[in-house]
């Protein structure tokens, strides 16, 4: 039994020898190199700071070039400016398309007027078959007269605003598409494309043609 004692305390002397030997072989490494346990926490805090400054310079780069779209953008013009292709044949067809278009305006409150009046006679003249038959007679030439007013200047008002709205968008398309066939071709590598050469002679030119012609 003693040497059995003797070889459980040896055992176990050599376990605490060896435990403390490993402790101190973890705080030999650790105070050795003080910087090495703050080494990953330093890497990290550069990483991000390295990340903090490439956001930031993205950042002030997009809102750079924001701030030269704006001051490259196009300034937007007058309704007077959207006629600048108009010439002689346009500015009559836009005056009497504006005439026709008073005067359908105004043909249905001269409608109302002599119907009243129509209606108004056969009160009068009720005693009077003669006199109302005579009313009904000139106030149904009336309505005639104010019948072909809205058929002519309604035609007018449509027929001549779209007519001067076609001719002053094709001449606006054929303007910038010279415009654009006169760039370098550095132009279309950096500026637009051909899409977008194609989008404002098929869409822009239509909605101009939209806001200058018939409604």
């Amino acid at each position: 039994m003693s040497k059995e004692s003797e070889e459980i305390k040896t055992s176990g002397e050599q376990w605490k020898w060896s435990e403390m030997q490993g402790l101190e072989l973890v705080n030999d490494d650790n105070n050795s190199d003080p910087f090495k346990g703050n080494l990953p926490t330093v890497i990290e805090e550069g990483v991000s700071q390295n990340q903090v400054q490439v956001s930031k310079e993205m950042v002030e780069t997009s809102e750079a070039k924001k701030e030269e779209k704006v001051v490259k953008s196009v300034p937007a013009v007058g309704f007077g400016e959207l006629f600048r292709f108009a010439d002689g044949l346009d500015y009559i067809l836009m005056t009497i398309g504006t005439v026709g278009a008073i005067v359908h305006g105004c043909s249905l409150p001269i409608f109302l007027r002599f119907f009243a009046d129509l209606v108004n006679s056969f009160g009068s003249n009720a005693n009077n078959l003669d006199k109302m038959t005579q009313e009904v007679v000139k106030y149904a030439f009336y309505f005639l007269v104010v019948g072909a007013a809205i058929w002519a200047s309604s035609w007018a008002e449509i027929s001549c605003w779209m007519w001067t709205g076609e001719r002053q968008s094709t001449k606006m398309r054929i303007k910038y598409l010279e415009a654009a066939l006169k760039q370098d071709i550095e132009f279309f590598d950096t500026e637009v494309r051909t899409s977008d050469v194609v989008a404002a002679i098929n869409t822009d030119a239509v909605m101009v043609q939209d806001a200058i012609s018939e409604k």
